[in-house]
């Protein structure tokens, strides 16, 4: 049986140049009645079944992008806490847990006999031993470019599920255009803005080109600081140095939300309940906007956790 390869890295033609400049390269289908692809992705090139019945995730965003397209699962990887429109995951007996996020129980992965595993970046270093189970595929975390990095994962999705492809489409030309209007207001307003997370009473600023740049990337946000470090776990910061930058808006996480189950979302609110926060124009005008922070931290990269993302934004605009 011949083989079909497949080059993804964008099946949508959308309003962004990031995006366009991804989609100059097209997909070459070979044989229509091949069983299997090859799939490119960031950690190499992985023959895959087509419409493969039993697959395995760890991603939330990955898992979010098969939910939306009605594709089930036998397994996954988890961590503390899911978002609310993954809840029907949080059953062990349907879906059996095969380790965390970032470290996978290679046993009971090898048990399960998958056909397919999807991974993110926080198990990017189990490449090598799970593809020794069962073909696997990264699931890129989206950062600088976050659409179109969503896009491109929806673009691999697509060719090993064909049949779900247009489905894709449309939740993805959604998300566009709701972005699209969200950005064409903050670009008429020329607002500035902040994006703080809070980690058991510490706080770390991230600007462009950071996990959270999709603020300034795709909402076209000013960064209220240009020169914040785009590390991984963002730049260190202080009360002081928020009333300094005094953003138009302030976009908070609360990162012990997002991975602890029962975490309150209010400590962050209790933290920022002080003096000098309240000296900032963004609480005077009630511009402290917090996130909801599984959606932007844990499932970041999902067809619906965009959306809550994108709704947030929105909620903060007064836009519905």
């Amino acid at each position: 049986m011949k083989l079909r390869t497949v080059c993804i890295l964008l099946f949508l033609t959308l309003p962004f140049s990031s995006l366009i400049a991804k989609g100059s390269q097209e997909a070459h289908p070979k044989a229509p009645d091949s069983a299997t692809i090859e799939v490119s992705h960031d950690l190499g090139t992985t023959r895959v079944p087509i419409n493969p019945s039993r697959v395995l995730v760890f991603d939330l965003g990955a898992l979010d992008i098969l939910h939306e397209a009605g594709i089930d699962i036998i397994g996954l990887g988890k961590g503390a806490t899911l978002p609310s429109h993954l809840a029907s995951y949080d059953n062990p007996t349907n879906y059996p847990v095969t380790g965390s996020l970032h470290e996978p129980d290679f046993e009971k992965v090898y048990d399960l006999r998958p056909e397919l595993i999807l991974i993110g970046g926080r198990a990017a270093t189990a490449y090598d031993e799970l593809s020794k189970i069962a073909p696997t595929v990264l699931i890129s975390l989206p950062d600088a470019d976050y659409l179109g990095t969503l896009a491109q994962n929806i673009g691999i999705i697509s060719a090993i599920f064909p049949e779900k492809a247009q489905t894709l489409k449309q939740s993805m030309q959604s998300l566009v255009d709701a972005s699209e209007h969200v950005q064409q207001h903050v670009q008429k307003s020329g607002y500035t803005a902040l994006f703080l997370m809070v980690n058991a009473g510490n706080l770390s600023v991230f600007g462009p080109g950071s996990r959270f740049s999709l603020i300034h990337d795709t909402f076209a946000f000013l960064p209220a600081d240009e020169t914040i470090n785009s590390s991984t776990h963002g730049q260190s910061s202080s009360f002081e140095y928020l009333l300094q930058q005094d953003p138009d808006f302030l976009f908070v996480l609360d990162r012990g939300a997002a991975t602890t189950t029962g975490t309150q979302r209010s400590a962050a609110q209790a933290l920022l309940d002080n003096d000098m926060v309240r000296k900032m124009k963004a609480f005077k005008n009630q511009r402290i906007v917090y996130v909801d922070p599984v959606s932007w931290y844990v499932a970041s990269g999902g067809i619906e956790s965009t959306r809550v993302m994108i709704k947030d934004v929105e909620a903060a605009l007064s836009l519905y």
